[in-house]
């Protein structure tokens, strides 16, 4: 009589079951971290929140022992956010994309895995990344309609052997689809929050600037004219000294205000333009000891183009010229600033030269001289500004903008 029981099963079909098994588990984890991604879409709109959620998920999502996103920032590399128990460089290291493997990667755009890490390291992190014992690396550019946005980079440890399968690159290579899109719509709502920041403070500028020449300006003209009354009647000496200084102390504060009025928003910026605007600016900066140089040469001025610059052009052209000569007049020590502002092969080019004591080994950034705002107001349009000292001392500020007619 023939036995009923089930049959050995044979190897082969089980090792079959146990790879789709496998497979089956890294389409659902490949699922959950695009997932993980899409709900940052839609519930998660800060960058850097977003960026150490795709190095963590990235991590996870091959068993790396740490993961990093570096972020295009003009030709440079700029490192966002890292994951894991490998502390290279401080976040906010700059990379220079044409001098580094994460640049080749980014500029083919294709992954690239590496098994001899610390031969593709760059020179400053070599050394670094052989004491942390890293020799396995996955890099993946990030891409968004075809604009480069970064690169993710995933490692492993010199212990971990065998390195980056093809499926792991496969499974990150479609993370990284959905994590540069994340990037670029997290970069989108922060540049428009910066955007309305921005216009609201501009806003603002001018509700004060027009209050403060409307009512507070008026009111004091009609205490002089009172004043002058009083002058004018015949009243003791003692009465008239007292009037005499009152009257002075209202003319300092009735200038004090104009300049205070012009500071907040020129008129001349809305009604004659940005020459006229920053010229009358080095006119009230110039003292006897600041001499205040300026050369404006811009093709609206000039004649040659028949519409002004934007709004917000122009007014990144004052404020960046505002900010750098309050610099110049409270921190620099300075007895001269040159003020240059030239249009030229679609950019405008501002720059601010001083020769006072510079800004010191400490402080090259120029972000504790209030230059941040500036900073993010040139970076809005499309700009960049840079702040450079010499070690002889002296600072410039340059801002590079690009042309854009009202």
């Amino acid at each position: 009589m023939r036995g009923t029981g089930t049959p050995p099963a044979d190897s082969s079909h089980i090792e079959g079951e146990r790879e789709r098994r496998q497979e089956l588990e890294r389409v659902v984890s490949s699922l959950e971290a695009t997932t993980a991604i899409a709900q940052a879409l839609v519930g998660e709109t800060d960058l850097d929140a977003v960026l150490d959620l795709i190095t963590t998920r990235g991590r996870e999502l091959v068993d790396a022992r740490w993961s990093a996103i570096l972020i295009v920032d003009g030709d440079e590399l700029e490192l966002r956010a890292t994951s894991g128990d490998m502390e290279m460089r401080p976040i906010g290291h700059r990379y220079a994309i044409d001098t580094t493997f994460a640049g080749q990667v980014l500029r083919s755009g294709k992954s690239r895995t590496v098994s001899d890490l610390p031969r593709y390291a760059t020179e400053e992190d070599r050394a670094l990344v052989e004491e942390l014992g890293a020799e396995h690396a996955l890099l993946l550019p990030l891409e968004f309609r075809g604009r480069a946005v970064g690169v993710l980079m995933v490692a492993t440890s010199l212990a971990e052997t065998g390195g980056f399968t093809a499926e792991d690159e496969q499974l990150l290579q479609a993370f990284a689809a959905s994590a540069a899109t994340a990037v670029v719509t997290a970069k989108s709502v922060a540049t428009e929050r910066l955007r309305q920041s921005v216009a609201a403070a501009e806003n603002e500028r001018r509700r004060w600037a027009r209050e403060l020449h409307d009512e507070t300006l008026q009111e004091l003209g009609a205490v002089m004219v009172l004043i002058d009354t009083v002058r004018g009647s015949g009243r003791s000496k003692a009465l008239g000294e007292v009037v005499d200084r009152v009257a002075e102390s209202l003319e300092a504060t009735i200038a004090g205000l104009n300049r205070m009025i012009s500071e907040l928003r020129p008129a001349t910026l809305d009604e004659l333009g940005v020459a006229s605007a920053v010229a009358a600016l080095a006119d009230r900066r110039r003292t006897d000891k600041l001499a205040v140089e300026i050369a404006v040469d811009l093709d609206y001025e000039g004649g040659r183009q028949a519409t002004r610059l934007a709004p917000e052009v122009e007014s990144a052209i004052y404020r960046v010229v505002q900010e750098a000569l309050a610099n110049v007049a409270k921190h620099a020590h300075a007895t001269r600033a040159e003020i240059t502002v030239v249009e030229a092969d679609g950019h405008v080019i501002v720059e601010i030269r001083d020769d006072g004591r510079g800004l010191g080994s400490s402080d090259t950034s120029g972000t504790g001289l209030g230059l941040a705002g500036m900073r993010e107001r040139v970076t809005l349009l499309g700009g960049r500004l840079d702040v450079l000292s010499g070690p002889a001392g002296g600072t410039t500020v340059c801002a590079t903008l690009p042309v854009l007619r009202a």
